[in-house]
């Protein structure tokens, strides 16, 4: 019988020490799968930072979110999607494209994530190109919130997802862009090596290109803001504009009564978070005196002014910005457009 009980005891340590190993590799092999994770969830969330010119130049705040799935969401006031795209992040460098809600034009970045200071540095271009359109350095918003709506500003029927606008609350100024309205406008023309001709005249409108205010047919369409020839000031600039010389273009506003020269409806047309939206476009016109007459327009700069009721100018969003795109205007080349994102950064 010893036997028999020695044997059987022996057969038993054998069987739980195999089992004893099968559970230990399952849980190995558990816990092994628990610990993998989403390469993407290195820079997923919500991203504030500053955005400039290629150069440097022209500072102002940016706030998007990269998503666990891959998405970039850049949202403007209230929202609303002023752009969206993919990204993919791998070996601490991201790449993404995205689209502009509107214009519809493509942007293409590329970057890199320092895992010490937690900061993405990235250029960014029109596709294909991935430098042109100015770069920025962001750093994730650990305390931020993630609001999913059931609506979505690109037509496609999924959800998307809303970030806080970086005007509306900045952690540096604490401004709601609501408050803002767009003030005055100005127009720097530098005129290269061929005049502009004496009677030879210019006009420029400034465009919401997508208004959805007071619009008859209900849909998005282009509203005048701001002109030369409306309201109570007409001018035709007829003047020279001498060559290699700066030009200033000033700006009536198309009614002349109410808040900053316009009936009480017109404010939220100029309101700054409205305006986020969608950008704006200026139209250069020329109307040279004689056929031959030409214009050399080396490149443009335009000085916007947003300030609140209290008569504070918003430190961010009132600037100049620059399109340093040579054209030259003639009578059958008459007009120049100028766009800007809704971040009143310029689309080239």
């Amino acid at each position: 019988m010893k036997k028999v009980i020695l044997i059987l005891t022996l057969q038993m340590s054998i069987v739980c020490a195999a089992s004893a190993q099968t559970m230990s590799t399952k849980t190995l092999a558990s816990s092994s799968r628990t610990t993998s994770t989403n390469p993407l969830d290195a820079v997923s969330g919500i991203w504030t930072g500053t955005q400039t010119s290629d150069d440097g130049q022209y500072p102002q705040q940016i706030s998007f979110q990269l998503t666990p799935s891959g998405e970039f969401i850049m949202a403007g006031q209230n929202g609303v999607t002023a752009a969206k795209g993919t990204y993919a992040y791998s070996g601490n460098t991201i790449t993404g494209i995205y689209k502009l809600t509107s214009s519809g034009e493509s942007i293409r970045f590329t970057g890199s994530f320092d895992l010490a200071s937690q900061k993405l540095t990235c250029t960014q271009g029109f596709d294909p190109k991935t430098t042109g359109q100015g770069k920025w350095i962001a750093t994730k918003n650990a305390n931020s919130q993630v609001q999913t709506l059931n609506t979505n500003s690109m037509g496609s029927g999924i959800s998307r997802t809303r970030t806080s606008s970086p005007a509306n609350t900045t952690s540096k100024s604490g401004l709601n862009a609501n408050d803002f309205y767009m003030t005055n406008l100005i127009v720097y023309v530098y005129t290269g090596n061929d005049n502009k001709e004496n009677l030879s005249s210019v006009s420029a409108d400034l465009y919401n290109p997508a208004s959805t205010l007071y619009s008859l047919s209900g849909k998005p369409g282009i509203e005048l803001l701001y002109s030369t020839t409306g309201g109570t000031t007409h001018n035709t600039y007829k003047t020279e504009f001498k060559t290699n010389s700066k030009n200033s273009i000033s700006f009536s506003t198309p009614y002349s009564t109410g808040f900053d020269g316009r009936p009480p409806y017109r404010e939220a047309c100029i309101n700054l978070g409205y305006l986020m939206t969608t950008g704006v476009i200026l139209k250069l016109g020329y109307a040279p005196n004689l056929p031959t007459d030409a214009w050399k327009i080396d490149y443009v700069e335009i000085e916007f002014e947003f300030k609140n009721r209290k008569g504070e100018i918003h430190p961010i969003y009132s600037k100049t910005i620059q399109y340093p795109k040579a054209a030259l205007l003639t009578a059958s080349n008459s007009s120049l457009e100028l766009k800007t994102d809704n971040l009143f950064m310029p689309v080239y």
